[in-house]
C-alpha cells in the first residue's frame, strides 16, 4: 500500500496575515485539508500548484466558519493533481491548525483520472 502523508501546521496570529505553507515540492495529489481554530476567528485559504502563489489555483479563496473540532475544510471529489508542488496560504486572526492530506506521485500505484 502506498504512503499517504498528513502534515499538520499550527499558526498563531494576532493580526490578519497570510502565512505560506509549502507542503511538497514536485508532483503530488491533494486529498483533503482540515482546519481547527480557536472557535472565534474564521480562517480562509488558497491552495496552489507550485511552491508559492504564482502557480495555478487548486482551491480558490475558501473561507470557513471557526470550528475547534477540526471538521471544516476541503475534500477533493477525486485527488487534485499538483504538477510542480503543493502550497497553501492561510489567513486567520487567532489560532488555526491545518492538516493537509496528500500523496506523492512517486508513491502512486495508479494515476487518478
Amino acid at each position: 500500500m502506498p504512503d499517504t502523508y498528513v502534515i499538520t501546521y499550527h499558526i498563531e496570529e494576532t493580526a490578519p496575515s497570510a502565512k505560506k505553507i509549502l507542503i511538497y515540492t514536485g508532483e503530488c495529489y491533494l486529498y483533503r485539508i482540515l482546519l481547527r481554530t480557536d472557535a472565534i476567528n474564521d480562517p480562509s485559504f488558497n491552495v496552489y500548484d507550485g511552491v508559492d502563489n504564482t502557480g495555478d489555483v487548486i482551491v480558490p479563496n475558501a473561507s470557513y466558519e471557526a470550528d475547534y473540532k477540526g471538521l471544516s475544510g476541503y475534500t477533493a471529489e477525486s485527488p487534485d493533481k499538483c504538477s510542480t508542488g503543493l502550497c497553501v496560504y492561510v489567513t486567520c486572526t487567532g489560532d488555526v491548525e491545518i492538516a493537509v492530506k496528500y500523496r506523492t506521485a512517486i508513491s502512486m500505484p495508479w494515476k487518478p483520472m
